[in-house]
């Protein structure tokens, strides 16, 4: 029965990484929120550029901001997802092109994404798989799972 519970909560947890990568692409903050929890942390880990931590919808949405910002036209794409027991690993594809150059850009960036009972608790934004499969390792390995 754990495996079948396992799985689907597995499977939920993608549609909702899903639903807030679409809702983000197509600029609906409200929809990208709705599975959130109110203390989700967002954190920018090395080696992207300017690594923070931000708490809240509000910080989720200022994360998501510096990361749009210096683009126009910007399409988002959802890859491959990997579940682990309370985590999805994302790969997301990006196109767009740069507001300050004019040049097109396309590249690939990886999201773990934690969720606690049904909700978005905590959103890594990482440079490649590597690194973020390592983290939802060393997390599993501290929390005992």
């Amino acid at each position: 029965m754990s495996e079948i519970l396992g799985g689907a909560m597995a499977q939920d947890n993608e549609e909702r990484v899903r639903r807030i990568f679409e809702a983000f692409g197509r600029g609906d903050f409200h929809a990208a929120l709705q599975d959130v929890r109110m203390e989700v942390r967002t954190h920018r880990i090395a080696p992207l550029p300017d690594p923070k931590a931000y708490i809240g919808p509000a910080g989720m949405l200022m994360a998501w901001g510096e990361w749009t910002a210096p683009f126009e036209e910007l399409e988002l794409t959802v890859g491959e997802l990997i579940s682990r027991e309370h985590s999805v690993v994302a790969e997301i594809r990006q196109r767009g092109r740069r507001t300050d150059s004019g040049e097109s850009t396309e590249e690939r960036f990886w999201f773990v994404c934690t969720f606690f009972e049904g909700e978005l608790s905590q959103w890594d934004m990482l440079a490649s798989k590597r690194q973020a499969l390592k983290g939802v390792e060393m997390a599993e390995k501290a929390s005992g799972s």
